[in-house]
């Protein structure tokens, strides 16, 4: 029984792994982005059950991408001590609450709407210019302050600006 689980388990983690999957995550990911602006327009009213389809299809899709995902991990721990697959599984959980309910509607969209961020997970560079983004954040507290300090002390010695005469802005 473990070795049928294990080998399993390397088939899920090569497809994981593969660069076509890969591909076809973030193709999907780009494709349910389209989905979300089509859905903005009204003379889209006549495609509703054909975009309805297509956003079911890109739900399941997701559930199925995240389940391959998990079964790789030796340990289902291991999957959640990466911050982004935890982030990956609320978001594919999120889109799985059925909200036909008038008022959840914009709650759905923009659980939607962060299905597109999951490029960031996928991406490897996308990861890195976000870690160095949340990393400069807390410094610009130092700069701000500094700034307006800067400002002030040269605004005394800096030359009055010329006045215009008569409405002219000319020598």
């Amino acid at each position: 029984m473990s070795a049928s689980f294990d080998t399993w388990r390397l088939r899920f983690e090569r497809l994981r792994a593969n660069k076509f999957f890969e591909l076809a995550v973030i193709s999907i990911i780009v494709l349910s982005a389209l989905l979300i602006g089509a859905r903005t327009y009204e003379e889209v009213t006549r495609f509703q059950q054909a975009l309805l389809v297509l956003d079911v299809a890109v739900t399941v899709f997701f559930l199925v991408e995240i389940l391959i995902r998990m079964a790789a991990e030796k340990r289902l721990r291991d999957f959640f001590r990466n911050g982004w697959n935890v982030f990956d599984f609320l978001i594919v959980t999120a889109s799985l609450i059925p909200m036909d309910d008038s008022e959840m509607v914009l709650l759905a969209r923009l659980l939607r709407i962060f299905r597109v961020l999951r490029l960031v997970s996928m991406i490897p560079e996308l990861r890195m210019l976000m870690a160095a983004l949340f990393k400069s954040i807390p410094r610009m507290g130092y700069v701000a302050p500094g700034a307006r300090q800067f400002r002030q002390r040269s605004a005394p010695h800096d030359p009055p600006a010329p006045r215009c005469r008569g409405g002219r802005s000319g020598p």
